[in-house]
């Protein structure tokens, strides 16, 4: 348009009073808390035609601000608060003016003066572009259709500055044991640590035996012992009752943890022990010895909570169930836990899906087994995972937090094994004790020995002396025999020497009788003759007497010789022989008397020793029980049977909840972002609130003090409502967002 468009040239005389006023009542005020947007020009006459209210014609133009004169009583004039100027000049645009009616001035009796302010928004309201706004908070963030995008992430995750109460209530919970119960007990694996291994041959009290433990790689872990696993608790029971004769063994047990029952996915490939302790268990549960490592993904975690539409678990009351901002933090919030006093808390925001996932990820092997619970894809645009290793091995790596926003187990209770402490001292000495029972049993043998051996040389004293009686016995009566021999040659001599002797007296005597016979007859003497004859006949029986007498003497003397000999000899040997028994007497007495001294030391000294070894024994009975392992942890979980991961739902209490609601029916949500305002300034069914910043208008056909008045107007905050009938009587919580809004 150009100043030549305007009707400039025109007669004065065809300005004629052509200006319409009418008075009504309005619901909103000049604080412009309240607005009124209409769709268009149309609309916005129509409602104001059917207004109640005073309507005067052929008034002259009205101007901005000034004061309007009435013929209406001040009384009649003070009843309404709105007025509205209509101008149809042909020379001018014609147009309406929208004026509040500050006060009222009596002028006289049937005239009042009005004193008027501009309503600019409803005067200007279609005659200005909006452009882009930093809203502040308003209705556009509840209608948003893009805000459950990734679940309120992007446009509902934005501190509002209100209390949100002293606490939280529970909405709902979901709760999953890791243990369960079997006829009245409750049922938990236990993870059994040993030096030794227990399924070995444990020997006999005598002759105990221990087979070392040889180890394994379970779970990834190189261990040097041997590790059994009892999924049920009362088995181990049933095996240490087995063990309880062969401690030695037993106190081999170094640690035993009270664990849920592993994952299927850790018992494969594993071995199934046949006996303990040689003997057959009646297994309640399974019992495996773990020695097989495990390393891929299905053997690292599982997903053992899965909760669909999880978010539908945070109870709204209908009249706030479109304000979704209550299912994020810190309005709602995850709440899980292993009910140990580790609580942790997760945004229901940052959880990237409809579901609920909770992974347990966990190393069960000694020395520090523990769980670790966390949601899949915490924090992350999305759920998904890679694997840390190749082949898909380790535990998968999620796209979310993870282990840095985990929740556990850490503090598994761990109980000691009970040794026979007698039995385990036997055991132990069983050795020492079969090495001195041989000792005292060798030097009981060693000693009998030198007892007979004793008696035995004493015996073969005897012997010898006997012997060497018999010896002299012979020898005496060889000697004897010798002397006799020497009595008989000597006599046989002697006899010989006789006989000779008497031989020669005899010729001797003959000869000389013969001499004397020849000589007497020789001479004649024949009576000397015969005389001689005679007398030699005599000499020679004397001689024969005398030589037997000499033999007889001779032969007596030989037996009174031998037969002395003989005596003497017998004498000696019966001397010898009483006096070699008498000493055999004595020696045996003797060795008698030293084998029972003997017999008895050693039965002493070997009863001594048996009885202490006895006493070593009977000693041992006193020795208390033992133990193995430790007793630690934190059991209190397991003695009422939790032993688990439990999911709680928290929310506001009612009162914050509807305090918070109540603000956001009446004025939305924080957005805290530049945008687009949309013409229509319409986000809801009944009413749209704007708190913005830095409003741009783009383009005005208004006054620029009216410009800035609706700039000012959106950036104080404002309320704009479709249908003013509406304003001060609608419940805020009727107003639905309306389709197609978003940002």
């Amino acid at each position: 348009m150009t100043a030549n468009d305007l009707p400039i040239n025109f007669s004065y005389a065809r300005w004629t009073p052509n200006t319409s006023f009418k008075l009504c009542n309005v619901t909103w005020d000049n604080g412009y808390r309240d607005i009124v947007r209409f769709p268009d020009h149309a609309t916005q006459e129509n409602y104001f035609k059917s207004l109640d209210g005073l309507t005067f014609t052929g008034a002259s133009m009205a101007k901005y601000g000034l004061p309007v004169r009435l013929p209406i009583p001040f009384a009649q004039a003070s009843q309404y608060n709105y007025l509205i100027a209509t101008n149809t000049y042909d020379f001018d645009t014609p147009r309406s003016w929208y004026y509040f009616v500050q006060n009222v001035d009596y002028v006289n009796a049937t005239t009042s003066q009005l004193n008027i302010q501009l309503d600019v928004w409803q005067s200007y309201q279609f005659d200005v572009t909006l452009g882009n706004a930093y809203v502040e908070r308003g209705h556009i963030g509840v209608a948003n259709e893009n805000q459950w995008r990734d679940y309120g992430r992007t446009y509902l995750d934005l501190p509002e500055g209100l209390d949100t109460g002293k606490s939280m209530i529970v909405a709902g919970q979901r709760y999953r044991s890791l243990i369960s119960e079997t006829n009245g007990y409750t049922t938990f694996g236990l993870l059994v640590v040993s030096t030794t291994k227990l399924d070995a041959d444990p020997g006999t009290a005598s002759a105990p035996k221990t087979t070392c433990a040889d180890g394994g790689a379970f779970e990834n872990h190189a261990n040097g012992t041997a590790l059994y696993y009892f999924s049920d608790a009362l088995d181990f029971l049933a095996v240490m009752g087995a063990g309880a004769e062969y401690p030695w063994v037993t106190q081999g047990i170094c640690g035993i943890y009270a664990i849920p029952q592993l994952p299927e996915a850790l018992l494969q490939n594993q071995k199934t022990p046949g006996t303990f302790f040689n003997q057959l268990i009646d297994w309640r549960g399974d019992c495996y010895r773990l020695e097989v490592r495990h390393n891929d993904a299905a053997s690292r975690c599982a997903d053992i909570i899965h909760i669909a539409n999880f978010r539908d678990n945070f109870r709204l009351p209908e009249r706030y169930e479109h304000l979704k901002k209550f299912r994020t933090a810190p309005y709602a919030v995850l709440e899980c836990s292993c009910l140990n006093g580790t609580v942790i808390t997760y945004n229901p925001e940052q959880i990237p899906s409809n579901d609920l996932v909770i992974r347990e990820a966990w190393d069960y092997a000694p020395p520090s087994p523990r769980l670790n619970f966390y949601p899949r894809g915490y924090n992350a645009t999305n759920v998904s995972e890679t694997s840390p290793l190749p082949n898909n091995s380790g535990l998968p790596i999620d796209s979310g937090e993870m282990l840095n926003a985990s929740f556990g187990i850490t503090n598994f209770p761990t109980f000691m094994a009970v040794n026979n402490g007698s039995a385990l001292a036997l055991a132990n000495s069983a050795y020492t004790r079969a090495y001195s029972q041989q000792s005292a049993d060798w030097t009981q043998q060693k000693t009998q020995m030198g007892i007979n051996n004793a008696y035995a040389q004493a015996l073969v004293g005897t012997q010898y002396a006997t012997a060497q009686n018999r010896l002299g016995t012979s020898n005496r009566n060889a000697m004897n025999a010798i002397s006799n021999n020497a009595a008989q040659m000597s006599t046989d001599l002697a006899l010989k020497n006789l006989d000779f002797n008497n031989q020669m007296s005899q010729l001797n005597t003959i000869g000389s009788g013969v001499a004397n016979v020849v000589g007497n007859a020789l001479t004649g003497n024949i009576g000397g003759a015969i005389g001689a004859a005679a007398g030699t006949a005599i000499g020679a029986w004397a001689n024969q007497q005398t030589y037997e007498n000499n033999v007889s003497s001779a032969n007596q003397q030989l037996s009174n010789t031998q037969t002395t000999n003989n005596a003497t000899t017998s004498q000696a040997n019966a001397y010898a022989l009483a006096q070699t028994n008498l000493g055999n007497q004595q020696t045996m007495q003797i060795a008698d008397m030293n084998k029972e001294l003997s017999t008895a030391v050693m039965k002493g000294d070997y009863e001594n020793v048996i009885a202490g070894i006895n006493a070593q024994v009977q000693q041992t009975q006193t020795v208390p029980p033992t133990t193995s392992g430790a007793l630690g942890g934190d059991s209190f979980n397991l003695a009422n049977g939790i032993m688990g991961v439990l999911v709680r739902f928290r929310q506001i209490a009612p009162a914050a909840m509807t305090a918070i609601g109540e603000v956001w029916l009446r004025y939305g949500y924080y957005v805290q972002r530049f945008l687009k305002i949309p013409q229509t300034l319409v986000c809801m069914s009944n009413f749209t609130y704007w708190k913005v910043h830095e409003m741009y208008i783009r383009s005005s056909t208004c006054p620029e003090e009216y410009r800035l008045t609706i700039k000012g107007i959106f950036e104080s905050g404002v309320t704009v409502w479709t249908d003013p009938a509406k304003i001060g009587v609608t419940d805020y919580g009727d107003n639905t967002p309306l389709p197609g809004i978003a940002y």
